[in-house]
């Protein structure tokens, strides 16, 4: 059993020995190039993309929430735009209290 196995491997050896692959020239140039190519055009390609997406639905979030705090508050105030333009110093003042 152990002889079978040895002239498969040796087979095998000789097999692999006798083969010597050929390139055309310059192949391993061709194979570079085609990588940058691909590498430079398929990434920047993606994140554009994905920067486009997370542009607009940002905008798109910007807007109703603008929207929202007009309607809600009846215009841009600071206070407003901060959220405590329904806050007065008797209710900070019990927060504060509270919070102590």
């Amino acid at each position: 059993m152990k002889h079978q196995e040895f002239n498969q491997n040796q087979n095998i050896k000789a097999a692999l020995d006798q083969y010597s692959p050929e390139f055309k020239p310059f192949f391993e140039t061709r194979v570079m190039g085609k990588i940058a190519q691909l590498a430079s055009s398929d990434y920047t390609h993606l994140f554009n993309r994905a920067f486009r997406r997370l542009l607009l639905s940002g905008v798109a979030a910007v807007i109703i929430l603008l929207i929202t705090i007009f309607i809600n508050d009846g215009g841009f105030s600071t206070d407003a735009l901060v959220g405590t333009s329904n806050l007065n110093i008797e209710n900070l003042t019990a927060m504060t209290i509270i919070g102590h």
